[in-house]
């Protein structure tokens, strides 16, 4: 998924990617792939990334998941060697095909 809310932060800072890549010690060509959305960047060129251009983590990389669309609902019924039977719920997070959370309930 692209990221827009970086390449806005860029702009507004009037930097190229060229000049972000060189401040944050990546190649131009990482700088776009990740505002692409081709590659995850690590935690450490995030927080490199967010510092050069004053924006929380929160503010350029979270993604707020679409719940219809992006979140898959399972319930299926456990049957305990007693007889007893327990209701349970699973829940998986994907984007682009990749589990990004998933819970389980009992």
């Amino acid at each position: 998924m692209k990221n827009l809310k970086l390449k806005a932060a860029r702009a507004a800072k009037d930097l190229s990617q060229q000049a972000l890549a060189d401040i944050v010690g990546v190649s131009r060509q990482t700088v776009n792939a990740i505002e692409k959305g081709d590659y995850n960047p690590s935690i450490k060129l995030c927080i490199s990334i967010c510092k050069a251009l004053d924006r929380t983590l929160d503010e350029l990389f979270w993604e707020e998941l679409h719940v219809k669309s992006q979140i898959s609902m399972m319930t299926s019924s456990l049957v305990q060697p007693a007889g007893l039977h327990v209701k349970a719920g699973f829940c998986r997070c994907m984007q682009n095909g990749r589990l990004i959370v998933s819970c389980f309930s009992v």
